[in-house]
């Protein structure tokens, strides 16, 4: 298969849906050639920080950006999305991630869940610094909280409580 110039394989295609293009697979090849950092920070009841890397100047940097951002809003949740990278893409996903933009949904479920104004900016001059922030967990291997102040709905539960 191949979606925006990005050669991938899928082991097995759903007969019921045959041109479905699974995001995993699709994003392992996009990543094969990333070289250029980008960093998406997440602000919500706290803030996570993503560190990935773009292709530059490929056609996919803007989706494979807009659907991380969107598995990150829906995984961590936030109103406040501040981007490290190219201009012109947190340009473009500011527009995406707007009241008006294709992600208007998402953009009014967390100004909803998050009581404030949902916006897209440029972290400019100030460094998204790991240091200060607390990086997110891989989009596809989340971290589950095992310590006893985890929520009681986030921790897991053993056999004898079910």
């Amino acid at each position: 298969m191949e979606y925006l110039g990005i050669p991938f394989s899928v082991k097995n295609t759903p007969c019921l849906q045959p041109d479905f293009l699974p995001f995993a697979p699709w994003r392992t090849a996009y990543l094969s050639q990333a070289r250029q950092p980008f960093r998406i920070a997440v602000e919500g009841s706290g803030t996570v920080v993503y560190e990935t890397r773009i292709r530059g100047g490929s056609p996919a940097d803007l989706r494979y950006l807009e659907r991380t951002i969107k598995l990150l809003l829906w995984s961590v949740g936030g109103w406040r999305v501040t981007l490290q990278g190219d201009g012109v893409l947190i340009s473009q996903l500011g527009e995406i991630f707007s009241p008006h933009g294709s992600r208007a949904f998402d953009v009014a479920m967390m100004e909803t869940v998050y009581g404030r104004p949902f916006c897209v900016e440029a972290a400019g001059a100030r460094s998204l610094a790991l240091s200060t922030i607390t990086r997110a967990p891989s989009p596809c291997r989340p971290s589950v909280p095992t310590s006893s102040t985890a929520s009681p709905r986030l921790r897991p539960r053993s056999a004898a409580s079910v």
